[in-house]
């Protein structure tokens, strides 16, 4: 909208100088200087209408360009949601396909683990069955073993007591067939007849074989305490307060092999106390050993089962039987 501004302002001009005037008597110059105000009105109008029409103008393309610029708002807002969208489906199918695709590794990767360690449990199961029953082999070989050991034990000791007593066992032998026989027969009145006189019979036998054995068991305690006496006293004897220097005897295992070389090998085994010497040595292997009699081979060989037994008692795999039966064998021959 045009309009009109009136401004007023009072400016000040200052003036000097100086005039000549010509001569009267002597003529000369004459200076002046002053300061003279002039109020100045000035009217200034403002034409607007060129620039109101410019800003309806401008107002008008702004409300174009607001509007196209919303529409483009609008249509970016959508193209991001898309693109937003379709980037999340892509990253989330892509995210399902990586973990579906690692999940299915892993279950090759724990399904090969599962069929190699199921293989080998089958393996441990067919090893523990085949263990199980070598064990049961082993255990009914040695039961037997032992068995007969020990029915041949029984036997034995059987036949040594009846050797100690045996006219006393002959006799209740002859007395138990009587009895069978006359319990068996029809001479019922003879067996009861003879029922008091065999039970008094009977009773004094057994308290005379008691009385026996008692007096044989004293006899086998006199001779130990006698024994026992004896060999205190050969101990007591044989030992010496005084520090003086003896000879002592220690056992000395001594060992020579042979390989398929000729080469022999001599090994000399004692005691903690004394240490093996080369001169022990030699004098070992230059001794002549005598021949060991049947009964001490027997000792030997049973103290040396028992020996291997007590070795091998607590190992059951298929290695240290093996190893067993190789040292029985190699002991036999």
């Amino acid at each position: 909208m045009s309009y009109t501004r009136s401004f007023s302002r009072r400016i000040a001009v200052h003036y000097s100088g100086y005039v000549t005037y010509p001569a009267s008597q002597n003529g000369g110059s004459v200076s002046y200087s002053g300061t003279a105000y002039e109020d100045v009105y000035v009217n200034v109008h403002v034409d607007t209408d060129p620039v109101d029409d410019s800003v309806a103008g401008c107002n008008r393309s702004v409300d174009l360009l607001t509007g196209a610029v919303v529409a483009t708002e609008a249509a970016e807002i959508k193209s991001i949601r898309e693109n937003a969208d379709r980037v999340g489906n892509t990253i989330i199918s892509g995210f399902y396909k990586t973990i579906r695709s690692d999940i299915s590794q892993q279950i090759t990767e724990l399904k090969n683990i599962v069929e190699s360690t199921l293989m080998n449990l089958r393996q441990l199961a067919k090893r523990c069955t085949d263990k199980q029953l070598q064990m049961q082999t082993d255990y009914v070989r040695i039961c037997n073993r032992y068995e007969k050991i020990f029915t041949e034990l029984n036997s034995e000791l059987e036949n040594r007591i009846y050797e100690l007593d045996k006219p006393t066992f002959d006799f209740k032998r002859l007395c138990d067939g009587n009895q069978t026989l006359n319990s068996e027969s029809d001479m019922v009145s003879t067996v009861a007849v003879a029922g008091k006189e065999s039970g008094a019979l009977q009773t004094q036998i057994m308290a005379s074989s008691v009385k026996r054995s008692a007096i044989q068991a004293m006899g086998k305690i006199q001779n130990f305490l006698f024994e026992q006496k004896r060999t205190n006293d050969t101990i007591t004897a044989s030992m010496t307060k005084a520090d003086t220097s003896a000879r002592v005897y220690v056992p000395v295992f001594y060992v020579e092999t042979a390989d398929t070389a000729k080469t022999t090998k001599q090994q000399v085994f004692t005691p903690s106390v004394v240490s093996p010497s080369a001169q022990l040595q030699q004098e070992l292997a230059s001794t002549q050993m005598p021949q060991m009699s049947d009964k001490e081979a027997e000792n030997v060989q049973r103290f040396f089962y028992a020996q291997v037994a007590d070795e091998f008692a607590s190992h059951t795999d298929e290695h240290s039987q093996r190893v067993h039966d190789n040292i029985i064998k190699m002991f036999n021959k």
